[in-house]
């Protein structure tokens, strides 16, 4: 008998001394739930396990919880097992006669474990009992709503999610989101899509990879029509305040009043637009979602991992969930569950010659026989089916206007889009909105990046690689081409590449006389734009000495520092305690935006007593209070934990304070919340400020009437 302690083998007594009841079946297994924790040693995720045993006749069921043993850890199996006998006897006393068992180890173990020769063990494919507990368990663990099991779904078995797992797992690897944008609109045109499923777009998002499937063309683009009303919604909502400020208590009680409904108010529109979302009004009709176990629903991440699914890698579990309505989701059947796997085989396989084209088929098997997808990206055939020379002629058209516009915008240097808008009048009014003809290879390419700028997608891929083959020397197409890569390492290539195009077209000498004034012309301009990305790039690779260089370099270029290379440089010095070279460039700049005064502000905390740093801030907050509203609002607040999570409503400040203190928050959130105790130290002084000024307010004595 394996080693237990004395109050197992007590148990075990106590349980053999129970009734047989010769009718009396139980089912049991370790089953692998969908939480994980961290190894305390390796940092590892481990999963959780529940071993659970059911009574068939009376359907009460025992459990007991691990963290980390698998299947293999059954003496916490043996321990829910004499539960179940020994905490369930008001129910019906009695042990069985029979187990029920996946696994013949478990079956043994606990047969040996208690002694009992005469107990029958039924090794079986499934334990339904054990599954129905084991989802009641999740579901009371979890908060809200959840999807069902995709196995739920009607004609969906382990052999067609295989399948599907396949497709997911080829479409993951093939990496379609490095050359797609979220303009380019996947559309299939044969075979028949189920509803919902005829149009795709490919857009990651943070660690995630989301599929976005949409019922027709025009839903997909009024759902960008609408994103773009709902960020101009949110502009209006951030700049709105009050006019003026409360004069007395009854005039702040009023306002208090007000913002109370207003919040009301606001609830009931987020509550609209989360119904927006879940009843697909928004457009999207399913997403399939690549990601990390943890972020999976729920009951996939059982499916995947007892199943053992084929799967891209450890970030990228594949769940496909329809959206129904509030708080209801749907699951694929087995019909959409193979068009989707075909679809994911056919994008899976496809070429970026094909994607080029616009239109392309591929022929694929699937879970119900070999398939033929056509399919075409919208952002190179354009609208409907049109592909001919009209429709060719068309888009030329448009994209020779965007040209002109870009080519305008980018040779003005223009201080702000209202002088550019003024200057565009005056050319179209002046009959100089055309251009003088290309002529050389190098004008040629220039001509076809500009015209790349308005360019939806893919489209924008091959006007770029196109001005390339014209001339290696169009320093906008690379950039281009690297403001278009998701990851550091694949844009900083580019970047240096659109340096040193430029260099090459100006030489070394014509470089050194435009020293300091790089902004007053549309090359140097574009080399400006190219170190500003290589510097980004540099710091988000980590690489911050080589960051920090490239930052002093554009100020250097530029004196006047048009491209604010200054704050970002001062950002990266205080977030990696380069203090003495953070105060020496405070000192060399003058300068009244909010990144001086706020970065003054951290570097006074962090090296001079508490009172210079408050005078520091009394400063930053007479000429910039908005910054340090939302420095002090925590950067994961709880839209839904009843408190206040908007710093910027009811203040009376123009739109750009609002925008130049966003930038801020940008630039220096990290830096802050990386110095122990600053932010926790600006919410304090914050809400001292604000109790003081309250107090005083009501220091008026008593009214005469």
């Amino acid at each position: 008998m394996p080693d237990q302690s004395k109050l197992r083998v007590q148990q075990v007594d106590r349980f053999m001394r129970l009734i047989r009841r010769q009718d009396e079946t139980w089912q049991g297994d370790v089953v692998g739930l969908p939480f994980f924790d961290d190894d305390p040693a390796s940092g590892e995720p481990r999963r959780e396990y529940s071993a659970i045993w059911v009574n068939a006749s009376t359907q009460v069921a025992a459990l007991s919880t691990t963290v980390g043993t698998g299947p293999g850890g059954w003496s916490d199996a043996l321990k829910a097992f004499l539960d179940l006998g020994l905490k369930s006897r008001k129910e019906r006393d009695g042990r069985p006669a029979r187990i029920e068992v996946r696994d013949g180890a478990l079956g043994a173990f606990i047969k040996e474990s208690i002694g009992d020769p005469e107990l029958e063990v039924a090794i079986v494919p499934d334990v339904p009992l054990v599954r129905e507990e084991a989802s009641a368990l999740v579901r009371g663990a979890i908060e809200g709503s959840i999807p069902p099991s995709a196995m739920e779904a009607p004609g969906v078995n382990l052999d067609r999610m295989r399948a599907f797992a396949e497709a997911a797992r080829d479409f993951y690897l093939r990496g379609l989101a490095e050359e797609l944008t979220d303009q380019d609109l996947i559309q299939v045109e044969a075979p028949d899509a189920p509803h919902g499923l005829k149009c795709c777009v490919v857009r990651p998002d943070g660690e995630t990879l989301n599929v976005d499937f949409y019922a027709t063309r025009d839903e997909f683009e009024e759902d960008e029509e609408d994103e773009e009303e709902e960020e101009e919604e949110d502009d209006d909502h951030h700049h709105a305040g009050r006019e003026e400020d409360e004069e007395d208590d009854d005039e702040e009680e009023e306002d208090d009043e007000k913002v109370d409904g207003d919040d009301d108010e606001d609830e009931e529109e987020v509550d609209a637009e989360d119904d927006e979302v879940l009843t697909g009004e928004d457009g999207i009709e399913w997403t399939l979602t690549f990601g990390a176990a943890p972020d999976l629903p729920p009951f996939d991440v059982a499916l995947w991992l007892d199943r053992d699914l084929p799967v891209a890698g450890p970030a990228a579990y594949p769940s496909i969930v329809g959206w129904m309505g509030p708080a209801h989701y749907d699951r694929p059947d087995g019909g959409q569950l193979a068009f989707l796997e075909g679809l994911l085989r056919a994008l899976g396989a496809t070429t970026e010659a094909e994607i080029d084209s616009g239109r392309w088929t591929r022929k694929v098997l699937t879970a119900e026989g070999e398939v033929t997808y056509r399919l075409s990206l919208a952002s190179i055939v354009g609208d409907g089916d049109a592909t001919g020379p009209e429709a060719t002629a068309e888009r030329e058209e448009q994209e020779r206007v965007g040209g002109c516009l870009s080519r305008i915008l980018a040779e003005g240097g223009f201080s702000d889009l209202d002088e550019a808008a003024e200057s565009l009048r005056a050319a179209v009014k002046a009959g100089r909105f055309e251009a003088p003809p290309a002529t050389t290879p190098l004008e040629r390419a220039q001509e076809l990046a500009y015209r790349a700028h308005g360019a939806p997608g893919r489209r924008q891929l091959q006007l770029v690689r196109d001005a390339l083959r014209l001339s290696p020397d169009c320093a906008d197409a690379y950039l281009t081409l690297a403001e278009r890569q998701r990851e550091p390492e694949r844009g900083l290539p580019l970047f240096n590449q659109a340096t040193e195009a430029v260099e090459r077209i100006l030489g070394s000498e014509e470089l050194k006389r435009r020293k300091g004034h790089f902004w007053d012309s549309p090359q140097t301009r574009t080399y400006l734009r190219a170190r500003f990305g290589a510097a980004a790039a540099l710091r988000a690779l980590d690489r911050v000495p080589d960051a920090i260089a490239e930052y002093r370099r554009l100020i250097e270029l530029d004196t006047d520092d048009h491209a604010g290379a200054g704050y970002y440089l001062l950002a990266v010095l205080l977030e990696t305690g380069r203090d003495q070279e953070a105060v020496e460039l405070l000192d060399e700049y003058e300068d009244d935006g909010p990144e001086w005064a706020y970065g003054h502000v951290l570097w006074m905390f962090r090296n001079r007593p508490v009172s210079a740093a408050h005078e520091a801030l009394k400063e930053a907050l007479a000429s910039h209070p908005v910054v340090a509203l939302l420095l002090s609002e925590p950067e994961d607040a709880d839209p839904d934990d009843g408190e206040q999570t908007d710093p910027l409503r009811g203040l009376a400040s123009e739109d750009d304070e609002i925008e130049e203190a966003l930038d801020c928050l940008t630039l220096f959130r990290r830096a802050w919340e990386l110095t122990p105790g600053a932010v926790e130290w600006l919410r304090a002084e914050l809400d001292r400020r604000h109790r003081s000024r309250r107090g005083r307010s009501g220091r008026r004595g008593h009214r005469v009437h």
